[in-house]
């Protein structure tokens, strides 16, 4: 009977350790359930922010294209007016150079403002100058 007392106390000691040991699994498993449905209601909002950020970015993408866009055709239409431009700046240059090189040499305003065209495109100022003195 001691043997049958023995194993009765160990099957009671065993049986314990079981029920702690189903306790300490079953706290275990309520604290990962916990954690998995913070889990799952973090993901949507997770989900949405990305799918959030990710709009911006795609729309940002488009802005700055639209820029580029805007830009490329600024710098075309400036390139056209400034190729537009450069012949009559050059020219205006030429005037305002015969008006200096009038100054210097007394040439009157009249006569350096009748200067025909050709004139104007003689690379050597002497030479503008005896045009205009023999008009």
């Amino acid at each position: 009977m001691a043997d049958y007392e023995v194993a009765a106390h160990m099957l009671g000691e065993c049986e314990c350790r079981v029920a702690e040991a189903k306790i300490c699994l079953q706290a275990k498993i309520d604290a990962l359930q916990m954690e998995y449905d913070l889990l799952a209601k973090e993901v949507p909002k997770k989900e949405k922010e990305e799918m959030r950020l990710e709009k911006i970015i795609i729309e940002a993408g488009a802005r700055f294209k639209a820029i580029l866009r805007r830009n490329e055709e600024f710098l075309v239409d400036s390139q056209c007016n400034m190729d537009e431009v450069e012949p009559n700046l050059k020219s205006a240059i030429t005037v305002v150079e015969l008006g200096s090189v009038d100054q210097e040499y007394g040439i009157e305003e009249e006569s350096a403002l009748y200067l025909p065209p050709s004139s104007m495109q003689q690379p050597s100022s002497l030479g503008l100058i005896s045009m205009v003195v023999l008009q």
